[in-house]
């Protein structure tokens, strides 16, 4: 939209004006007052609604004297009261309109402006909180897996060594960052013909981080595969995992 066309568009209130015979020119300083945010401009509204408050006062008197009102009567100085500022009503609207579309160009601006920084605080604060997750996960998801998704490490307290060859999943479950599951699958690798040399080796069979095979190093004693273990292969004694 075009500057003369924006400024043509947002000065029809002025047409107002000229209705003031019919009382409504007021209604253009209540508008621009309320839209500029301008006081004064309503004020100016109300001021040019007293002729026509009078006339509705006065005028039921008008039929008793007939038709004709005589200038010099009390009625007759509201109607030339009321014919006069309604001219100066009109001559006002043309002298505030370029006032009024200023403010409203300003005025827009400003929304606008604000419109734009409400856009982006919520796109920054988007990012900090997508960044912020972004960091958060990969510590949280290495935490889960240490923790073999279950129990947390702190909670795991071991009266007695544990013997990785030999213990049932139950009492493995209870190693620092082994879970059930993991115990499960660390019996069934034993059952398979698999025992454990060390720390390393049952850490390497089961998937453990580094930092949980040396926490579990104080809890584990190491005894050769008891033969009455169920094994899938009944001639294999024990063979070590090759990873």
């Amino acid at each position: 939209m075009s500057r003369n066309s924006w400024e043509l568009i947002n000065s029809w209130w002025i047409a107002l004006t000229f209705g003031f015979f019919v009382y409504i020119n007021w209604i253009a300083f209540i508008y621009i007052g309320i839209t500029a945010k301008n006081r004064r401009w309503i004020l100016f509204g109300v001021i040019y609604l007293i002729p026509a408050i009078l006339i509705q006062i006065f005028a039921p008197s008008a039929p008793e004297q007939g038709m004709i009102v005589e200038t010099n009567s009390l009625l007759g100085i509201i109607l030339t009261l009321l014919f006069v500022m309604g001219i100066i009503s009109i001559i006002h609207a043309f002298y505030l309109r370029k006032e009024y579309l200023l403010r409203l160009k300003t005025l827009k601006e400003m929304r606008d402006n604000q419109f734009r920084q409400q856009i982006v605080e919520e796109y920054e604060s988007n990012n900090a909180n997508l960044s912020k997750t972004s960091k958060n996960s990969p510590k949280r998801e290495e935490s889960e897996l240490d923790s073999g998704f279950v129990k947390d490490l702190t909670l795991k307290h071991l009266p007695t060594p544990i013997d990785i060859n030999n213990d049932p999943e139950d009492s493995l479950a209870e190693l620092p960052g082994v879970s059930l599951i993991l115990a499960k699958k660390a019996v069934q690798l034993r059952q398979s013909g698999i025992y454990y040399e060390s720390a390393e080796d049952f850490g390497m069979a089961l998937g453990l981080k580094p930092h949980i095979v040396e926490k579990i190093k104080p809890f584990i004693i190491i005894n050769p595969l008891n033969e009455n273990q169920t094994l899938t292969e009944p001639e294999i004694k024990g063979r070590r995992i090759d990873i």
